[in-house]
């Protein structure tokens, strides 16, 4: 049961009880007694994964985020945090240029509403039965399972990275663009910063995801992992892990505005990045790069110090049997009539933290494409001094 308690895969791969499920939603007949027991195990998970809450916040699309005391989240109860001490904020590195800020910080679309949470609270996501039910379909097969694994059957991306065992990086960033691609229940769609070392990964950007959330809204989302997801790491704050320092914008969150085809698009800056003095890997977001959270360096063996991989990609998942959903904005750069920004996804700004703490565009050799399926990735290292380094990728998606 410790091993269920302290990541998402084993809590649904080591559950006494694993179930024989159809697809996603649909369960094979249960006797009376296999229902209750199943109903008690379901009772146990809940109880253990929602925290006693001093508030909660219930928002306009059904979820409910409890305020729960910040040294009792969940984050606390992994082992390996057991003498972790707790930072409450940092200061992302320092950027090679300036910003022009816009008149409304694209974090408020983030935010929770009703002032958010408390002082000395943090937002945590309620977690529901259906939920549960739900994300049991991903330990019933290896196909669900290798949705997490890049080199998984049926993940397609478009990108770029940075990998250099000889180099130290600790994070980039970049201003996403925001969109709502269409998918099936069965699929994904979304963009991502990341870094990685060997079978350690930390990941934050965007998607759109059925199976996690039981919608088709575009969701805020980190993800984490210390063993290629075999038994380690999970999206947001579902297992301990993840330290959720902000009190009114939470991991896993809906991104109320996203963009249009043909109108200006809706981009939030997005900062993934290791302090340099305690090592942890920490998310800003924002217009005045507002501390989100950070993943303790305890989690990690072959990222603690730095990372020898940086990327940023669009990412979709598409199970067996089916087309590819389209990436980003679904149009690719090459179409015309309009300017590429009001058509095609992107990573403007780009930057990559280097040893010494700055933030400057990933200019080096090191730089690549990594793209497979339908998608495309096009690079434009500096356009002028609002775009700067900036990745276009995406596509239609359907059959290549």
């Amino acid at each position: 049961m410790a091993l269920l308690l302290i990541t998402l895969l084993a809590l649904l791969a080591s559950s006494s009880i694993i179930l024989s499920y159809n697809g996603v939603y649909g369960v094979r007949s249960l006797t009376t007694m296999e229902e209750k027991e199943e109903d008690l195990e379901l009772e146990r998970q809940l109880k253990y994964l929602n925290k006693p809450a001093v508030k909660s916040i219930k928002t306009e699309y059904g979820e409910i985020y409890d305020c729960v005391d910040f040294y009792k989240q969940s984050a606390f109860d992994n082992p390996l945090l057991k003498n972790h001490k707790p930072e409450m904020s940092s200061s992302i590195p320092r950027q090679t240029h300036n910003e022009t800020s816009s008149e409304v910080d694209p974090l408020d679309y983030l935010r929770l509403d009703d002032g958010g949470c408390p002082s000395g609270t943090v937002p945590i996501r309620r977690t529901t039965k259906e939920d549960l039910i739900r994300w049991k379909s991903y330990s019933n097969s290896s196909e669900n399972f290798h949705q997490f694994l890049d080199e998984g059957p049926g993940k397609h991306f478009a990108g770029y990275q940075l990998k250099n065992e000889n180099l130290k990086y600790h994070g980039g960033s970049a201003y996403l663009s925001i969109h709502n691609p269409s998918v099936s229940p069965n699929q994904y769609s979304g963009a991502m910063i990341w870094a990685q070392g060997g079978q350690n990964h930390v990941q934050v950007g965007w998607h759109v995801n059925p199976k996690l959330y039981g919608d088709t809204k575009t969701h805020f989302f980190g993800h984490w992992t210390a063993d290629g997801s075999q038994k380690t790491g999970c999206f947001n704050s579902i297992c301990s892990g993840f330290v959720q320092v902000n009190k009114d914008t939470p991991l896993g969150t809906v991104i109320s505005q996203t963009s249009t085809y043909g109108e200006d698009p809706y981009s939030v800056p997005v900062f993934l990045y290791q302090d340099k003095k305690s090592r942890n890997w920490w998310i800003a977001l924002g217009e005045k790069s507002t501390n989100i959270g950070y993943w303790p360096k305890e989690l990690f063996n072959s990222i603690r110090e730095s990372a020898p991989v940086v990327g940023w990609r669009g990412e979709v998942y598409t199970p067996q049997g089916e087309q590819d959903p389209p990436m980003g904005s679904g149009h690719f750069l090459s179409e015309g009539g309009l300017p590429a920004y009001k058509k095609t996804a992107y990573f403007r700004a780009v930057r990559v933290n280097g040893d010494d703490d700055i933030a400057r565009g990933p200019n080096d050799a090191s730089l690549e494409t990594v793209t497979n399926g339908c998608f495309i990735a096009e690079d434009f290292p500096y356009i002028n001094d609002f775009w700067r380094h900036t990745f276009f990728y995406g596509g239609p998606g359907g059959t290549c």
